[in-house]
């Protein structure tokens, strides 16, 4: 007969804190690294700004490196969640508002918005340039997003991995200018505008 190991209520109790701890750094973390840079945010900010001591934030992580790729974990559950919505044409929406607008707005604190200014300034390492950066993470999320939306009848007739292709980098083209230019400001009307690319119209 199998041993059952069965989890105390404590050991539930120190594990789900360990968990919500993490995400207050890396969401703590991500804002700062927003308004403030990469660069120009210490660990010391951080743990200020989430109300911890920096000692705590070293047993999460080793570096504030390790922090930055583990936003990585934040990018995965925005494109998880767009992957999820019904409509193909709703998805690749809210993916381009979330990255697009304005935080203090929207209330959403794009994750990806950090790796492209990191990439811009020489900031982010190989592994996550080639993960982002690289022409096949738009061909495979878009594309299997357009192809969804292609047999749904909502999206134009097209190589959907191209199309994919094609959405991915106006995206990273429209945030590298919002990191550029700051100040400038995309709307709805630009984001829709830009989405009537790829919409079937009969």
């Amino acid at each position: 007969m199998k041993e059952v190991f069965v989890m105390s209520m404590s050991e539930e109790k120190r594990a789900k804190l360990k968990d919500l701890r993490r995400q207050l750094i890396l969401e703590t973390s991500l804002v700062l690294f927003l308004e403030k840079g990469f660069k120009n945010t210490t660990v010391q900010d951080i743990a200020d700004a989430a109300g911890i001591s920096k000692g705590l934030i070293y047993r999460y992580f080793s570096s504030k490196n390790e922090i930055l790729e583990a936003e990585a974990e934040l990018i995965a559950s925005c494109e998880e969640e767009c992957a999820s919505i019904p409509t193909a044409m709703e998805a690749l929406e809210l993916y381009a508002r979330r990255l697009l607008s304005d935080s203090e707005i929207s209330g959403y604190f794009p994750p990806l918005r950090v790796y492209i200014t990191c990439y811009i300034q020489g900031q982010l390492s190989n592994e996550m340039q080639e993960r982002y950066f690289a022409n096949n993470h738009g061909r495979e999320y878009f594309g299997r997003i357009m192809l969804r939306g292609q047999e749904m009848g909502e999206i134009r007739d097209g190589d959907p991995e191209e199309m994919g292709s094609i959405f991915w980098n106006y995206l990273l083209g429209a945030a590298a200018k919002l990191v550029c230019c700051p100040g400038y400001h995309y709307s709805q009307k630009d984001i829709d505008s830009f989405l009537d690319l790829f919409r079937r119209t009969n």
